[in-house]
């Protein structure tokens, strides 16, 4: 395969990718609650912990400007809590609020076994292998630092 030819076939195989999965987070999202899958993202990052939003930008890869309004809507809907630190009131973070953790709780079990289905086709070595490759990827072809 030319390198070309290998260039594109991973952009339009990426791109079917994320249509399926969006497509189906979106209808799952939609049989919960009233959120876009970006909301949901945004929740799911906050449910490893508090996070700063700028943090938040760069795990999503979204405008600070977006990442804010997505906040400022999840904070109103009472799924999200802004937390100042006691060393600086402008440093602000981010946690799930007891419904925010219920409400992603309740849409990965519905997103889960369309997945793990998948996985399950594709073998664990293999989804391993991937979410390597992937997240090396995003790191422009770095090496983790756990990996050395």
């Amino acid at each position: 395969m030319e390198a070309d030819s290998a260039v594109l076939d991973f952009v339009e195989v990426l791109y079917r990718v994320n249509r399926l999965l969006v497509d189906d987070a979106r209808q799952h999202i939609a049989g919960i609650a009233e959120l876009d899958v970006s909301e949901f993202m945004v929740l799911r990052a906050a449910s490893r912990g508090a996070v700063s939003p700028a943090e938040l930008t760069r795990q999503l890869s979204t405008h600070p400007s977006a990442t804010s309004r997505t906040i400022t809507r999840l904070v109103r809907a009472g799924l999200l809590q802004r937390i100042s630190t006691t060393a600086d009131a402008r440093r602000l973070t981010v946690s799930l609020t007891d419904e925010g953790r219920r409400i992603v709780g309740l849409i990965a079990r519905r997103i889960r076994p369309e997945l793990q289905r998948r996985f399950d086709a594709i073998g664990p070595d293999r989804v391993t292998e991937l979410l390597d490759t992937l997240h090396a990827f995003l790191r422009d072809g770095a090496p983790d630092s756990s990996e050395q």
